[in-house]
């Protein structure tokens, strides 16, 4: 029997048949040699013959790590990039506009942590500075230390662990953004073969899966709402949408506009980019997404987490939340940066069918392979504010404590319908669901997308996109008033 690689794969060679394969041999040559275990020719081929076995099951391991549905860790890594793809890193979870409260005008300095008594292990902390505003606070974001889907409660941030003079109190009144584990090998595995069966040929799961493929390597999950629209008839459809195209609509964390910067500087020693006499300060902010160009990374452009943005003589500085790695203080390079809608009008223009029009209401110039300049269209969905007026009937008086409770519940409920989702207010999975205090005998509901709210007890239509622009709603609790 032949071993090692034939025709139909890798055949191994085991122990049993190194043992075998040797004593033949040996018998072959000298026909009186004692070969049992208890002599010392034995005892030789033993332990040679399982020296033999481990290298051969080296060989197998080898042979199974060129294959995609045996390889494993850095193995199947390497594999996935011949299809321009890379596992997930892990992501830390992100608490939203954490208010901090203190005396006016005191400075926070980034790395500032707090942490909830009721989940002391987890340790947040702030990447940028901030300074207290007048009315005694000021609203930023936290980061957990450690990477992972890791979550806490609303209002349970509370344990200031950086001592701050002046600073006297944290919440977190919105819903943890979670992170993630790094990618493993079956979802990974998993997401290769869904995305190589659907291909990037212009069906909906190819345009989605390109769009999708921008988060892979950001520090946060940026695009948060992906949905394709095909009008595949033969005149403009009720979206407005030509005959035979598609609208993408999606939403992300990043910022939408563009820049191009004629001059600027990488300084690794500082994590900082320079642009050099334009001040990008209003179109960049701390939290953004940006996106260097690159001579390190071949498949895409270098993406970072701006934690910093400062104009001054001329010049914005951008701090970076690491180090670029292509050219460092490349002082005459010229480098490009863009927001998000730049990338994402490469991927739809990448993925898209060949003669099918992209619409939507954002209009990006993007270059083809020839390096020819297309338009891309898509749309990001357009925020609805709802105005809430509640006439509670109550068997005693609210404290101050459960009114605020109150309104963070509905603004949570609210912000979390999602995109094109109605706002029902009785029913299944409705705004008076979130009333679940025991006082609350009766309520009366005026809501409405202007304010005052003056419809009574109705629902608010969201635009899913079939006839008019995709819209969500957009709920705070300054904009809810309970009576």
């Amino acid at each position: 029997m032949a071993y090692g690689v034939d025709d139909s794969g890798f055949i191994l060679k085991r122990l049993e048949n190194i043992l075998d394969d040797a004593k033949a041999k040996i018998r072959a040559k000298y026909p009186e040699a004692l070969l049992t275990d208890e002599t010392i020719e034995g005892q030789f081929i033993n332990i040679a013959s399982d020296v033999w076995s481990i290298i051969w099951e080296g060989l197998q391991d080898v042979y199974h790590a060129s294959h995609i549905q045996f390889a494993e860790n850095a193995s199947l890594d390497f594999l996935i990039a011949l299809n321009n793809m890379q596992r997930r890193a892990a992501t830390k979870s992100k608490l939203p506009n954490v208010v901090i409260t203190g005396v006016p005008a005191t400075s926070i300095p980034a790395g500032f942590r707090a942490y909830a008594s009721t989940s002391a292990n987890l340790i947040w902390e702030t990447v940028a500075s901030a300074v207290v505003g007048p009315g005694g606070t000021v609203t930023t974001d936290f980061y957990c230390t450690v990477t992972g889907p890791n979550d806490i409660s609303t209002s349970t941030l509370d344990t200031i662990l950086t001592p701050i003079t002046g600073i006297t109190a944290v919440d977190n009144p919105d819903t943890t953004l979670t992170g993630s584990d790094i990618e493993t090998d079956a979802e990974l595995l998993a997401r290769r073969n869904n995305e190589i069966a659907n291909s990037q040929g212009g069906s909906h799961y190819g345009l989605y899966n390109a769009i999708n493929n921008l988060n892979v390597d950001e520090t946060l999950r940026i695009i948060e709402f992906i949905r394709i629209i095909s009008n595949r008839t033969d005149s403009v459809d009720a979206g407005n949408r030509p005959a035979h195209s598609f609208e993408a609509i999606l939403t992300d964390a990043a910022t939408y506009t563009s820049v191009s910067v004629a001059n600027g500087t990488i300084n690794n020693s500082t994590n900082t980019l320079t642009v050099v006499g334009q001040d990008v300060s209003g179109i960049y902010s701390v939290d953004d997404i940006i996106a260097i160009s690159s001579d390190y990374n071949t498949f895409a452009k270098e993406k970072f987490t701006i934690t910093g943005v400062s104009f001054a003589a001329g010049n914005t500085t951008i701090t970076l939340n690491a180090n670029y790695k292509g050219s460092s203080t490349a002082v005459a390079n010229t480098w490009t940066v863009t927001g998000k809608d730049d990338d994402i009008a490469l991927a739809i223009w990448q993925a898209q069918a060949g003669g099918i029009p992209s619409y939507g209401t954002a209009n990006i110039t993007t270059e083809d392979i020839e390096g020819r300049d297309q338009v891309v269209c898509f749309s990001h969905p357009a925020p609805i504010d709802i105005y809430l007026d509640l006439t509670l009937t109550v068997s005693s008086p609210l404290t101050s404590d459960e009114e605020t409770d109150l309104k963070e519940k509905i603004v949570e409920w609210g912000n979390n319908l999602g995109i094109g989702q109605a706002v029902i207010v009785f029913g299944y999975n409705c705004l008076v669901g979130q009333l679940d205090n025991e006082k609350i005998t009766d309520v009366v509901v005026n809501i409405d997308t202007v304010f005052p709210p003056v419809a009574g007890d109705n629902n608010i239509a969201i635009s899913n996109g079939t006839t008019a622009e995709v819209q969500y709603s957009r709920w705070s609790t300054a904009n809810i008033r309970l009576f």
